[in-house]
């Protein structure tokens, strides 16, 4: 799948991050503020920093790009982090 892929993550405007970076939650409070509270509590759990972006789409049933763009505005302002 990783080799079709690229073509569509570059046009999508991801080409600065990588599938294979896992997610940890820098500013947890911040996250808070603007989630409900399930969706935090969820949030907690899956934003470990060793879940991959695969891994959270394969964990949450969804793509990888759909997943990695759901979560663009929390990497931007540095709520969360890719590492």
């Amino acid at each position: 799948m990783w080799k079709i892929l690229p073509r569509i993550w570059i046009k999508a405007g991801l080409a600065g991050f990588s599938p294979d970076l896992a997610l940890v939650l820098i500013k947890p409070e911040e996250l808070r503020k603007q989630v409900s509270p399930g969706v935090f509590k969820n949030s907690e759990v899956l934003i470990n920093g060793k879940s991959t972006l695969w891994d959270l789409a394969v964990k949450m049933k969804r793509n990888i790009l759909s997943i990695t763009r759901l979560l663009l505005p929390y990497i931007h302002p540095g709520i969360t982090a890719l590492v």
